[in-house]
């Protein structure tokens, strides 16, 4: 018979792994956030400091913005699929979070190919800004 330690075994999410869960959590209300503005700035162009919507469609086109948008979604589900593994404790978290952080990566590569960079991402996070805080 095998005596186990008790007093070391882990309780719950401590150290790092703590610090990675609420990064991811922080990072996720984040696209949400994004996400959100990038559909009010491109149905209302004026809101984001844009005379016209044809300076924000020659600057990003539709079929950017819904690329955008629907990869987006994808990783928000991904990321609520992360949690729901990481809080189990699944084994296939440590897997799943690989690559859920690779294809983060790819698609901030193919967001700035895309069209969808940190100028237009960060004029998105203005505007929603103006809406929650500005409005009157």
């Amino acid at each position: 018979m095998i005596m186990v330690n008790r007093e070391t075994e882990l309780v719950g999410i401590r150290g790092w792994l703590l610090v990675y869960v609420v990064v991811l959590g922080l990072l996720t209300v984040h696209t949400i956030g994004l996400t959100v503005a990038s559909v009010i700035v491109y149905n209302k162009s004026a809101t984001a400091g844009l005379a016209t919507l044809a300076s924000l469609k020659a600057s990003s086109p539709l079929s950017s913005v819904l690329f955008y948008d629907i990869t987006s979604v994808l990783l928000i589900i991904y990321a609520v699929v992360l949690y729901i593994l990481m809080f189990r404790r699944r084994k296939a978290a440590i897997s799943h979070n690989i690559i859920f952080n690779a294809l983060s990566v790819l698609l901030l590569v193919a967001w700035h190919f895309a069209g969808e960079n940190l100028t237009s991402a960060h004029s998105s996070m203005r505007c929603l800004i103006w809406l929650a805080f500005g409005t009157s």
